[in-house]
């Protein structure tokens, strides 16, 4: 009984925290054709190192319907020669085949060939197939998931290498105002303004040469400042192309930054209805206006979300902050530089300072969960943060994942589609089913590699009570695998705190659920922010 208690356990901390142990993962860049470079950054002294590593893209569908027209090249996991292997996972779950290839664009071309085929139409993207036929995630996500792997094992927030930049402008259109100074704070913590020569295109490129400049020569493993992905960075990239500067903030690949979709960030310039952020391989790009929004969702008392206002109602600005109007910036440069200088000085500390103090949220979670630091910084509570620990749960347990349920329950739905528990924990949910349910109540660490007693968590001790989450309606629900998560959000200290209740998957009548607790006290940036929001 105690060897099976304990392989239980063992299982349940796989769900929640993965299961290879390497440290120090600071930043992962994986690509479609199955190579993977992994950057990690030592514990114990600090230095940076890197890793080469081959993984086997994958995907899961809800038939081989689409794999059918390779005849012979499509074979079960195992089989020596074969284009394309699959495996047929247990459960009642609608995404059942887990499919693989050496190479990930190979394997994308097969199933749009075939999708093609089936229904008599060319299909341009994976993703048109619909969420409930397909779970594709990107590169980087499909080498977490597989290895079992996960960011900032054993590290400290202090302990990456952060760096914030902020640009000063003539404008606010990239078309046709310039850049004429850059703020740069490197990890020691001294900032360094960057001015431009002169007043042409000259001028200009050669600032954006003497950033990049020190971008590498600093070598940061995270890139933070306010508002980066909304002004900073489409700026910059579009100066640069303007003036023909090779913009090499990234660790690996050509220069130039590549773009992913997003919720929030800069409409794409040939789709004006997307919107995109920008990405720098092997560097996290780090926005923190997505933690203060973030904050405010649980605290709701910011004046605004500006960076000044957010500063001073922390308390993070200086008594003599200088304050100068954004479209006088430019002009009182001319006549008062030493002013504008202290402005861009004091921009990029108060974005260190506020990217301590609510920074620790996406830090801890990015211990957690199979997804790049960066993107769990913008990311919601629901499809940005469970659902990549539920994808690599059911995978990990062999067993089909449920398709995407759309649109949302209102509040007496959820209500009225809850278990009861009586006092011996017996749930009765749908269908009048009861099942008992095994509680882990793991807290995200103070320190690295800190986690509660077993008792502790039992009993409802450090990491706060323990409680059953319940279930509407199995494996389906309001945003992506929402029927089986909870996320709620609290305040705790001056900073925001959340709770993500997680219901995991089981070969057997029993279910687990798991519910990670994260909050923190305000400034320590080793606990974390509102994980729920």
């Amino acid at each position: 009984m105690g060897r099976v208690g304990a392989n239980s356990r063992r299982t349940e901390d796989e769900w929640l925290w993965g299961w290879d142990p390497t440290p120090g993962i600071v930043s992962v860049w994986a690509e479609a054709d199955g190579r993977a470079v992994v950057w990690r950054r030592l514990p114990e002294t600090g230095e940076l190192g890197r890793e080469e590593a081959r993984f086997r893209p994958w995907i899961v569908l809800d038939r081989l319907d689409d794999l059918r027209h390779l005849g012979g090249q499509l074979a079960p996991e195992g089989t020596a020669g074969a284009l394309v292997s699959y495996r047929e996972l247990d459960g009642p779950g609608t995404l059942r085949y887990l499919v693989s290839a050496d190479d990930g664009r190979a394997l994308a071309a097969a199933v749009l060939e075939g999708a093609a085929m089936r229904l008599g139409r060319r299909v341009g993207h994976l993703r048109d197939l619909g969420k409930d036929a397909i779970l594709v995630l990107p590169a980087e996500e499909q080498y977490l998931v597989a290895t079992g792997r996960t960011y900032f094992r054993d590290l400290t927030f202090d302990q990456l290498h952060r760096m914030q930049f902020d640009l000063e402008t003539t404008g606010l259109d990239p078309e046709r105002d310039r850049i004429f100074m850059i703020a740069v704070r490197d990890q020691t913590g001294v900032a360094e303004l960057l001015e431009a020569n002169g007043e042409g295109d000259a001028a200009e490129a050669e600032l954006i040469r003497r950033l990049v400049a020190r971008v590498n020569a600093a070598d940061p493993d995270v890139i933070e400042n306010h508002n980066l992905h909304g002004f900073d960075l489409p700026f910059l990239n579009r100066r640069a192309r303007i003036l023909g500067v090779p913009l090499g903030l990234g660790r690996i690949g050509p220069p130039g930054l590549r773009q992913r979709g997003a919720r929030r960030g800069s409409q794409r310039r040939t789709d004006t209805g997307r919107r995109v952020r920008f990405v720098a391989p092997g560097r996290e790009l780090i926005d923190t206006l997505d933690a203060v929004l973030r904050y405010d969702f649980s605290t709701r008392d910011l004046p605004n979300h500006g960076l000044k206002a957010v500063a001073r109602h922390l308390g993070i600005a200086g008594p003599n902050r200088e304050h100068i109007r954004g479209d006088q910036i430019y002009a009182v440069y001319g006549r008062d530089p030493a002013r504008v200088r202290r402005y861009a000085t004091a921009d990029v500390e108060e974005v260190a300072g506020l990217a301590r103090m609510l920074g620790g949220a996406a830090f801890a979670l990015a211990q957690m969960t199979p997804r790049r630091y960066e993107r769990l910084a913008d990311a919601g509570a629901a499809t940005g943060v469970i659902d990549p620990l539920l994808v690599r749960a059911y995978l990990r347990a062999g067993m089909a994942l449920p398709a995407h349920a759309a649109g949302r329950r209102n509040a007496a739905q959820r209500r009225s589609s809850a278990p009861v528990r009586d006092r011996r924990g017996a749930a009765s949910g749908e269908g009048g089913r009861r099942e008992p349910v095994s509680i882990i109540d793991a807290r995200l660490p103070d320190r690295p590699g800190a986690r509660p007693s077993r008792r502790d968590a039992r009993a409802g001790g450090p990491a706060g009570r323990a409680e059953a989450c319940g279930e509407g309606k199995r494996a389906r629900g309001a945003a992506g695998f929402g029927g089986a998560i909870h996320a709620r959000s609290h305040v705790g200290g001056h900073e925001a705190g959340g709770e993500l209740r997680v219901r995991l998957p089981c070969r057997g009548r029993r279910a687990h659920a798991v519910r990670g607790c994260a909050c923190g006290e305000r400034g320590d940036a080793a606990r974390t922010g509102n994980a729920a929001a």
